[in-house]
């Protein structure tokens, strides 16, 4: 299973990784009407769906709260060697 959207998601972090892409605007319109529709299909989809976009609202505003940008987050995590930083990244989706 590779966890595209033309097959059920068999594992929790197949749709984390596709939750985090919708939230964060990635997707092309195809894979977005496609994933939406999957939604129907996944246990607590519509509802972990919800949750992703409020986590991110929560996180956005904390940022701007503490007047911080993203290349800011870089003195707070320590990240293996090689990997980009985003708010998206550090999102614990569960």
């Amino acid at each position: 299973m590779n966890g595209s959207l033309n097959e059920p998601f068999e594992r929790d972090d197949q749709i984390n990784v596709h939750l985090e892409r919708l939230v964060d605007g990635e997707m092309s319109p195809d894979e977005y009407r496609k994933f939406v529709a999957s939604l129907e299909d996944v246990p607590d989809g519509w509802r972990r769906c919800a949750l992703s976009f409020l986590e991110s609202q929560a996180f956005s505003h904390d940022l701007k709260a503490h007047d911080l940008k993203a290349h800011d987050l870089k003195d707070w995590v320590r990240d293996a060697p090689g990997d980009e930083i985003t708010p998206s990244s550090l999102v614990v989706w569960r």
